[in-house]
């Protein structure tokens, strides 16, 4: 299986807008999606937004490799 890994500019714009081309990112089969930690704290920290929070959390469900949600 390939793996992707997402840093905190594509999370962070995957989780700005509800329709984001970004999120087919998510779509791809089979490949795994994997950040770090350091990229979740920077896409939180820059997320303004409740609503761009809650689909940065609801992305991060399937992403390996951190806790996921904000």
């Amino acid at each position: 299986m390939d793996r992707l890994f997402l840093d905190a500019n594509i999370l962070y714009s995957a989780s700005d807008r509800e329709n984001a081309g970004l999120v087919r990112l998510w779509n791809i089969a089979p490949v795994e999606l994997v950040t770090s930690e350091y990229a979740v704290r920077e896409a939180q920290r820059n997320a303004a937004a409740d609503a761009q929070r809650k689909r940065l959390g609801a992305l991060l469900q399937s992403v390996h490799g951190c806790d996921a949600g904000p």
